[in-house]
């Protein structure tokens, strides 16, 4: 079997990472992984890349909730502050009706 290169093996490591390549595809980059220090530390490498980018995109999904969680409470509180000067408003309106009858 004709040994092939690091530079194309590394380009199907991410397909091999996702599990997407046919199975004589796959063998052939297992093959090549027993023998290639090199493209097995590449792979590492992609493994923990894509590791670090799922905590981020959980991180940044965690900071988004919290923002909505702190308008809705903005945004409530913004209501009550409201509703309360309005009722006050529209009770007078109702005494002053009532003195008039």
């Amino acid at each position: 079997m004709e040994k092939i290169s690091c530079e194309i093996i590394e380009d199907l490591l991410p397909s091999y990472r996702d599990e997407v390549l046919t199975d004589s595809v796959k063998l052939m980059v297992e093959n090549h992984l027993e023998s290639c220090n090199h493209c097995k530390g590449k792979l590492t490498q992609l493994e923990q890349e894509i590791e670090i980018n799922e905590l981020e995109q959980k991180s940044r999904g965690r900071k988004f909730i919290a923002v909505l969680q702190r308008r809705k409470y903005y945004l409530i509180g913004m209501m009550i502050g409201a509703l309360i000067p309005i009722g006050a408003f529209a009770a007078l309106i109702v005494y002053l009706m009532v003195l008039s009858e």
